[in-house]
């Protein structure tokens, strides 16, 4: 008989990291009773928790377009910083890759309950970081800003993006450029997180600037 993880979600997506680390992932949630689906295959029922592995910005939006609760794992240790970027950007749990299984099948129980899995000192630099934003300035991105910020989330690359919004490379460096002078950023990676910190992406509602 298979094991049901109680007051936990059934389907887990694992995504990120070399295919060794994967998979010893992947066998700790299935020997505690959770169904692991790929990151390329659609799941049925969808996944209520994404395990991330040392994500690039495609594996985030991956999890965000199913709906996901996510648990990044990070194979290198975090500084408290970098843990509260990774909950502005939608983690519920924060771990490193050297975590007992007790504590990663926790954290997916925990986020396929909607509940936040942190510890004492995440928590702190969250509501702290959170108090920061409270008193930021109110910054506007263009239609041109925000499509530039959401392709690079994506993971498309510069040329990439520059083919997708059929305009030339150089158009978009002088766009990125103006958008990291608002963002108070220095590349891609700080905008993405601090666009999301500011609310600027992800929430539909938020209309752009003419």
């Amino acid at each position: 008989m298979t094991r049901r993880p109680p007051g936990g979600p059934h389907t887990v997506l694992v995504a990120g990291a070399p295919p060794l680390i994967l998979e010893a992932v992947r066998r700790v949630l299935v020997d505690q009773g959770f169904t692991v689906v790929n990151a390329e295959h659609e799941a049925e029922p969808r996944p209520a928790v994404a395990v991330l592995i040392d994500p690039t910005p495609v594996h985030w939006a991956q999890a965000r377009s199913r709906g996901a609760s996510i648990v990044l794992v990070s194979g290198h240790p975090m500084t408290i910083d970098a843990s509260t970027d990774a909950v502005f950007l939608g983690a519920d749990a924060v771990l490193n890759l050297d975590a007992s299984p007790a504590l990663l099948t926790d954290a997916v129980r925990a986020a396929g309950s909607e509940r936040a899995r942190l510890d004492s000192g995440q928590v702190r630099a969250v509501i702290a970081r959170a108090r920061d934003e409270v008193v930021r300035p109110v910054v506007e991105l263009t239609s041109r800003q925000r499509q530039i910020l959401e392709l690079a989330e994506a993971g498309l690359s510069l040329k990439q993006t520059a083919r997708e919004l059929d305009i030339t490379p150089k158009t978009v460096e002088n766009h990125q450029r103006a958008l990291f002078q608002k963002l108070g950023v220095k590349n891609r990676a700080e905008a993405i997180v601090t666009a999301h910190a500011l609310g600027l992406i992800g929430r539909a509602e938020r209309p752009a600037a003419p």
